[in-house]
């Protein structure tokens, strides 16, 4: 087939050829529990959905067979293709990179350049062609077979076309991986910061110490008195709602999906709502809100903080039931003294303390009410404040940044595979 070379203009001929033709299947399995305490990349479809990361862990806690990951391989998930996963990991000498078995991993053969196999691969054609191969009768768990997966046909222009393609989408993903690394740093750097900052905040209370020297309580909220948080900050639970209200809107609700289990906001996980809501249930970005709700008993989000991002897509955002709106009663704490407060483990062990449940657990209400600490003075809170105000508002505007790139690099891919997505002949080539 003849088609205009992407970013030339001029034409260039192409063909198209099964997949099994130009990369290979990978099938070397191993038992992590066999390598001990070694640390390993593990590429899990979990990692992949919420932030296309891989979670490095000991090998002996993972508890089922992987697939080994070698260099300069793709990783394209077999289960429920409708929801294209394609991963290029970064594989590297210092780790073992094992990957989920629900994964093909695909080694690309020296016709093929890598990075171009792997980005046509997510092209809604590509994807298209993996859907109509699909095995099993539930919707929610259906699997690509790999030699039925080696039949999808993808387009193979010359060496240098691919090259051209190929680099002129990397910088996206490479700019992806940065911002999703240096936003998981600037976590970590607040957190780290609270600590160094505000440590006695979290010291236990010392003999004779007074939680309250008044029958309001007022006098408690003086600096180094033990408060509760209630004392200080005010709650707003979410919004029930039933099926029906999940429909088109410009409002969203902030569930338990948009918290991410390693720090962090997901704009991914908004759900479109057209129900009602009380005033004090919507959340303006750069607030403050809590997990009250986990749906696995690690009870890794169980009380996790979140800052509220801003969306390209919603101009108002609700808490669901399962999310708890945190705002300062007054002016002896900030919104960015409360995100550090709740993001210390104490907060989550005393949280951890208050959960119940078997298969979901559920946080008391009045866990975040009854947590005590020790109150910094107003000066220490200010310091603190100036100095995480700045990371607080990056982590507001980088969710949807992503998005938007996010749609920029689709938008890309189709346009760059689409002229090489032709109706195949027998003989292997492409027909005009």
């Amino acid at each position: 087939m003849h088609s205009r070379g992407f970013g030339t203009g001029k034409l260039v001929t192409w063909k198209t050829l099964p997949l099994g033709q130009v990369a290979s299947v990978e099938r070397e399995v191993v038992d992590p529990r066999t390598l001990g305490s070694e640390i390993v990349d593990l590429y899990s479809i979990r990692a992949y959905d919420e932030d296309r990361i891989p979670v490095t862990v000991p090998a002996h806690r993972i508890h089922s067979d992987k697939f080994v990951v070698p260099p300069q391989s793709i990783l394209v998930s077999r289960i429920n293709p409708h929801i294209p996963r394609v991963w290029m990991p970064e594989v590297t000498a210092e780790r073992l990179s094992l990957a989920s078995t629900e994964f093909l991993v695909l080694r690309p053969s020296p016709l093929i350049d890598g990075a171009f196999l792997a980005y046509q691969l997510m092209n809604s054609r590509s994807n298209q062609q993996f859907r109509a191969r699909v095995t099993g009768t539930s919707g929610s768990h259906q699997r690509v077979k790999p030699e039925t997966a080696l039949e999808v046909r993808v387009g193979v222009p010359s060496f240098d076309v691919q090259r051209r393609i190929a680099q002129a989408i990397e910088p996206f993903d490479d700019s992806d991986r940065a911002e999703v690394r240096f936003g998981r740093l600037i976590q970590k750097v607040l957190r780290d910061a609270f600590r160094a900052m505000l440590g006695p905040t979290l010291e236990p209370p010392s003999v004779g110490s007074n939680r309250r020297n008044g029958p309001s309580g007022r006098q408690s909220r003086q600096a180094g008195n033990r408060v509760r948080l209630a004392e200080v900050a005010e709650f707003a639970r979410g919004v029930s709602y039933s099926s029906e209200d999940l429909a088109a809107s410009d409002t969203a609700l902030v569930s338990l999906a948009c918290v991410d289990r390693r720090w962090g906001f997901k704009l991914e996980g908004l759900k479109s709502y057209a129900g009602r809501y009380a005033p004090e249930q919507r959340l303006l970005p750069g607030e403050l809100a809590v997990s009250h709700t986990d749906l696995t008993q690690d009870a890794l989000v169980l009380g996790r903080p979140v800052i509220v991002q801003s969306s390209p897509d919603y101009s108002t955002l609700v808490a669901s039931l399962d999310m708890v709106a945190v705002r300062p009663r007054n002016e002896s704490v900030t919104t960015e003294f409360l995100y550090g407060l709740l993001s210390t483990p104490e907060f989550a062990a005393h949280a951890y303390g208050y959960a119940n449940g078997t298969t979901v657990l559920h946080l008391s209400p009045r866990c975040l009410e009854e947590f005590e600490f020790t109150l910094p003075g107003a000066e220490a809170i200010q310091t603190y404040t100036r100095f995480a105000r700045p990371l607080h508002a990056w982590l507001v505007n980088e969710g949807q940044v992503r998005i938007l790139k996010a749609r920029m690099r689709s938008g890309l891919v189709e346009r760059a595979f689409n002229s090489l997505s032709g109706s195949p002949d027998p003989r292997g080539s492409a027909r005009a």
